[in-house]
């Protein structure tokens, strides 16, 4: 069976670590970064099972990111599912429904966010 390709999106470096580590053990393949320019990058260029998208990252936000998918018609047949800590306004509610799902990482212990990835790729 193929492996399982994560694109992982976090700009804070031991929550990137954490789960890029959490999902390597867990028999996935992760490819990490830090940047919404570099993930937009690694959006285009390659298939993904999964993309796992912080909201508030360096260059591009994950919402920018989603709205620019969209304007250049990027063909994205992957779940997206924020990963965020906003206390969110009814704007960035909406937003956030721009995704697959999305889930409050101060929220989850370990165990729970690899149930849940697992879920999504199921």
């Amino acid at each position: 069976m193929k492996k399982q390709h994560i694109l992982l999106v976090e700009d804070d470096q031991f929550i990137q670590t954490l789960y890029r580590d959490l999902l390597k053990d867990a028999g996935y393949e992760v490819v990490a970064v830090d940047d919404g320019r570099k993930a937009f990058d690694q959006i285009k260029k390659d298939q993904w099972s999964l993309i796992l998208l912080d909201v508030m990252i360096p260059s591009i936000t994950g919402f920018e990111i989603i709205a620019k998918i969209k304007k250049e018609k990027v063909k994205v047949k992957t779940p997206i599912v924020f990963l965020t800590n906003l206390d969110s306004n009814e704007e960035d509610k909406k937003k956030l429904k721009l995704a697959k799902d999305y889930w409050i990482k101060s929220d989850m212990n370990p165990k729970q966010f690899l149930e849940k990835v697992a879920n999504i790729l199921r």
